[in-house]
């Protein structure tokens, strides 16, 4: 790169050659080094299931990619190698916030059967063996998407919203409304996108049977969101200790605080991040009201106080 004019005597020429051998006899297989490093995670396991067989014809996708990873053979098993570059591509692509990369394990069927793996860290090298990975029959979540008018007050159901789950997606349809089939058991990341309105984030944590959910979307580029107690809750199970609210907000909103009084809500400091589970316990005193406000990435612009009714 230099454009001066460089004169090295053979006495230096030769020191530099011995140093380059040398440091080539360091190492065992100075090619197989560098190949290493271009392949930092190695992925691998085995699928089976919801009867416990292998798992023979899964497709094995990331996040939202359109083309799967791989599909398993007859004994359920997979293994997946992806080189620096790819990882580099994935993380700009879908944890640039620093969550976590999910691999979705999808059969075909009606409905089919899937699972999710969620605890792929962004930055991991090396050997991850995900153990065998059981899949279930998948469940159907639904529910309306509404907003603010555009004129004059009052909500309007959308009609056109992207609905993304997780890597599945649908439109809702005149009446607001989507329906999609998802994996049982799994946190999956929510997004809701339509012209003229702020994307809405948020969770959906899905459990074992169809369970339904509203959504608002807003207008403005304000700190908003909202709580809510999902549809598939059965207040008289005494095995229930804690209870899994909804949460969602808009694309400023990043942390949520709950409390049982105004009090107790601004005297918290105990953010929940947005992309996590946000529980309340339950015991024979459970609160019939709790407080919530939601706050942006750095917690310095809030939302108002609002109110949710168990």
């Amino acid at each position: 790169m230099l454009r001066h004019k460089l004169f090295l005597s053979d006495k230096i020429l030769g020191i530099f050659s011995l140093s380059f051998a040398l440091l080539g006899g360091c190492l065992k297989n100075p090619s197989a080094a560098v190949s290493s490093q271009d392949i930092p995670l190695n992925i691998s396991g085995t699928i089976e299931d919801s009867l416990g067989q292998a798992a023979a014809g899964t497709e094995i996708f990331v996040e939202q990619e359109t083309q799967p990873e791989q599909i398993t053979g007859p004994d359920g098993s997979f293994s997946l190698s992806w080189s620096a570059e790819r990882m580099e591509e994935l993380r700009i692509r879908y944890a640039a916030l620093g969550q976590p990369l999910r691999l979705y394990f999808i059969k075909a069927g009606t409905p089919g059967e899937s699972a999710v793996y969620d605890k792929m860290k962004v930055l991991q090298v090396g050997n991850l063996d995900t153990g065998v990975i059981r899949l279930q029959k998948e469940v159907i979540i639904s529910g309306q998407v509404s907003g603010p008018k555009a004129f004059g007050s009052g909500e309007n159901l959308i009609e056109g919203a992207l609905v993304h789950i997780g890597r599945f997606a649908a439109l809702t349809d005149v009446d607001g409304r989507f329906a999609l089939f998802a994996p049982a058991q799994s946190l999956l990341p929510v997004r809701i996108s339509q012209k003229g309105y702020v994307q809405t984030k948020g969770s959906w944590n899905v459990g074992t049977i169809d369970e339904s959910r509203d959504f608002r979307l807003y207008d403005r580029l304000s700190v908003e969101g909202s709580l809510g107690v999902p549809s598939s809750f059965r207040s008289d199970d005494p095995t229930v200790k804690t209870l899994t609210l909804a949460v969602s907000g808009n694309a400023l909103s990043r942390w949520v605080r709950i409390g049982l009084s105004e009090d107790e809500l601004l005297s918290s400091n105990k953010w929940i991040s947005m992309d996590d589970k946000v529980e309340i316990p339950r015991d024979s005193a459970e609160p019939i009201q709790v407080l919530y406000q939601f706050a942006d990435q750095d917690k310095q612009n809030l939302s108002p106080i609002y109110s949710l009714d168990l």
